[in-house]
């Protein structure tokens, strides 16, 4: 089939101007880039180690110092002074080892002295040795020793 044309120039010039219009057409579309990969995730951190609460200082250790540092073992009633070497409370609970066989009859706060208190001791069934003594008040607890000495016996006429 042959197509005969009236003007083949102007078919020439049609064609070499839909073919640069599609080039300048084809130009303008941005060329599509690459997207880049997103990077990976990171790996998982290991959990940080706990950390220590910080420790709070253990509040001094207390002692308590008996006045005479010892006790005879006696019928009546024993009062000796017992001095602590930071406050515990006006408020004591004094404990003896049970296997001591001291009984404390009481304990007050001395008005004269400061960190003092009187206890009053009943030593008729005591054992001669020293036993531990451990006070107890609102504001903490002391511990001591308290040597306890043998009866004497009666002075011989």
């Amino acid at each position: 089939m042959r197509v005969n044309l009236r003007h083949p120039a102007r078919f020439a010039v049609a064609l070499a101007f839909g073919v640069i219009t599609a080039s300048a057409a084809a130009a303008q579309e941005p060329t599509p880039q690459p997207q880049p990969q997103p990077a990976p995730a990171p790996a998982p951190q290991p959990a940080p180690e706990p950390q220590p609460a910080p420790e709070i200082p253990a509040p001094e250790k207390c002692e308590v110092v008996i006045d005479g540092a010892s006790v005879p073992v006696n019928a009546e009633p024993v009062t000796i002074k017992a001095s602590f070497s930071r406050d515990i409370g006006q408020t004591l609970k004094a404990q003896v080892a049970p296997e001591s066989g001291i009984r404390i009859v009481s304990a007050e706060p001395d008005a004269e002295t400061p960190l003092t208190f009187s206890l009053t001791l009943d030593t008729s069934a005591a054992s001669a040795g020293d036993w531990a003594i451990s006070l107890e008040g609102e504001g903490g607890a002391c511990d001591g020793t308290i040597a306890v000495l043998p009866a004497s016996p009666p002075p011989s006429r």
